[in-house]
């Protein structure tokens, strides 16, 4: 648990939780994309995807102010703000796992671990990120947890209505890839080079991004 153990500055968190988040990404699009299609959905998808966190990105900025005047931690947005990114990714995620249970129980089970195992770096870029804005170490636990839960709720409808889901689940993988890779390359990156240089943290970024790629059949 990053902060028990060990302390990484806020550089390195960023960088190190940009590389899994962009993993995850390009991960949800070979997801997504396993026709044209599908391909083409996700594009759409990550295009609104995108968009819309370019807009809620833009209206926070605003908000600093009042953020700075009432709380005592004048970048608790910004930690807010990934979550929420977190959370809608896990979401999609969730539903892809329910369609690939319901279209073909075989891929459910595998499409299952390998979504548990990518958990593990995401979770741990969740954590990085709530301990590098001053959170405690239980509560950045408890985000990281709180983060995933919605692959858990989402999996038994999209398992239940399959046809539906099915449909929509590109869409859904390409605005949550979309919401994502924005994240990273606008804000996190950013954030990471002013500490470590845009060397070391573009390098930090792609080696780090193959981590939280899950693999499936």
């Amino acid at each position: 648990m990053p902060g028990h153990w060990f302390s990484l500055p806020h550089g390195w968190c960023e960088a190190v939780a940009g590389g899994i988040m962009l993993g995850a990404a390009f991960g949800l699009f070979a997801e997504a994309g396993e026709n044209k299609l599908g391909t083409f959905l996700a594009l759409i998808g990550a295009g609104i995807g995108v968009a819309s966190i370019a807009l809620i990105s833009k209206w926070l900025s605003k908000q600093e102010e009042f953020v700075a005047e009432y709380t005592s931690n004048p970048t608790a947005h910004k930690a807010l703000f990934f979550f929420a990114i977190m959370a809608v990714h896990t979401f999609a995620e969730g539903v892809g796992v329910g369609v690939s249970f319901g279209s073909r129980p075989e891929k459910g089970e595998s499409m299952a671990v390998a979504i548990g195992v990518h958990n593990i770096p995401e979770g741990l870029a969740v954590a990085s990120v709530a301990v590098s804005h001053g959170q405690s170490v239980l509560t950045a636990m408890a985000v990281a947890t709180a983060a995933a839960f919605p692959q858990a709720i989402m999996a038994v409808p999209a398992y239940l209505f399959v046809d539906f889901f099915s449909q929509i689940l590109p869409i859904g993988l390409g605005f949550a890839a979309g919401a994502m890779m924005w994240l990273v390359l606008s804000e996190m990156v950013t954030e990471a080079s002013e500490s470590l240089g845009k060397k070391t943290a573009a390098t930090t970024v792609c080696q780090l991004s193959p981590s939280s790629v899950p693999v499936s059949d």
